[in-house]
């Protein structure tokens, strides 16, 4: 996308924010739309994006950004279950034999002591 497109899209949603709140006094971006002005305005170069009057200083801008890369990143990064990862299942039977066959030595060894 080119760069005025991008400023004129951000703006236009903007705006739409604001209608929402009229009444409000102070404007409040909801996690959707700081995700879409950040998604669609950091790609700007940095003197492009101190050009454009938005609602919101760019700093604010750049810092959703990076909110937004570190919740998709750690999202990714977290374990699809929960608690300890299961053993593989060559190892759970070969641990199996050796404690069965111990347990028998130890049964044996105690049956020939009694």
């Amino acid at each position: 996308m080119a760069p005025r497109t991008t400023a004129i899209l951000a703006l236009r949603h903007q705006i739409t924010v604001l209608e929402r709140q009229l009444g409000g006094e102070r404007v409040r971006f909801s996690p959707g739309d700081r995700s879409f002005l950040a998604a669609l305005l950091h790609r700007l170069p940095s003197e492009v994006l101190r050009r454009i009057r938005l609602v919101v200083r760019p700093d604010t801008v750049l810092r959703w950004h990076r909110d937004l890369v570190a919740r998709r990143h750690a999202a990714r990064s977290r374990p699809k279950r929960a608690g300890r990862p299961r053993t593989v299942r060559s190892v759970r039977l070969c641990l199996s034999r050796s404690l069965m066959g111990s347990r028998r030595s130890t049964a044996n060894a105690f049956a020939t002591v009694r």
